[in-house]
């Protein structure tokens, strides 16, 4: 289990990107959550579950712009969650040769 210390960090790191975010791109929260569901929508009918590096890679510099930092997209995602659009189902390794293959949530329409 995470300590508290590095929930507040992870936390706080999502905090900061999307408040400069926001700051770069006025409702880019919005505009992300709205892709979030457009895209689950989508992948629903095909029964797929997904990331968020899946739907920021579909979406990304189209209907939404580019964040500063991609930690933006976990608030984006949390939020969807929130409104009931998404809802996690598990974990897979990311495809994002960034991430050096570590583990993200994995996601179905909600």
């Amino acid at each position: 289990m995470a300590s508290k210390q590095s929930v507040a960090a992870r936390d706080a790191g999502i905090a900061q990107a999307v408040q400069h975010a926001e700051e770069i791109h006025l409702g880019w929260t919005d505009k992300a959550v709205e892709a979030i569901r457009t895209y689950a929508r989508c992948v629903r009918a095909r029964g797929e579950t997904f990331t968020a590096e899946r739907v920021r890679n579909s979406v990304i510099g189209s209907c939404v712009p580019t964040p500063p930092h991609l930690r933006s997209w976990g608030h984006a995602m949390r939020e969807a969650a929130k409104k009931g659009y998404i809802q996690k189902v598990g974990i897979a390794q990311s495809e994002a040769a960034h991430s050096h293959m570590s583990f993200v949530t994995e996601w179905r329409a909600g």
